[in-house]
């Protein structure tokens, strides 16, 4: 079973990859040691400060919620949601209304 940290690591690095970002680059947008990064992905215990961990946070654009479990979607989310599901549908019911009988 991952620990904490383990899951931490491995979304922090996910989220970098995402971004195609190096570890030299996220180094250097957060203000964090290239060490520190290396050895947080590579799992090995590594005492990780709250600052730290918010700066990665922060350069990668991660909300809280991305490592520490999931939050109900914001209405903004929803909606968005929403509107696609009905473009879709419009989509299958012009379909269907233009075959021919």
């Amino acid at each position: 079973m991952k620990t904490t940290t383990e899951q931490i690591a491995e979304k922090l690095r996910m989220k970098r990859l995402q971004h195609g970002m190096t570890v030299e680059k996220l180094s250097e947008i957060a203000d964090v040691s290239v060490g520190t990064i290396s050895t947080l992905e590579r799992k090995i215990k590594v005492n990780l400060s709250i600052t730290t961990l918010l700066k990665l946070m922060n350069a990668l654009s991660i909300e809280p919620y991305e490592l520490f479990g999931s939050a109900d979607p914001s209405i903004d989310e929803l909606l968005e949601d929403n509107r696609a599901l009905e473009e879709k549908l419009q989509n299958i019911a012009d379909i269907i209304n233009s075959k021919p009988e």
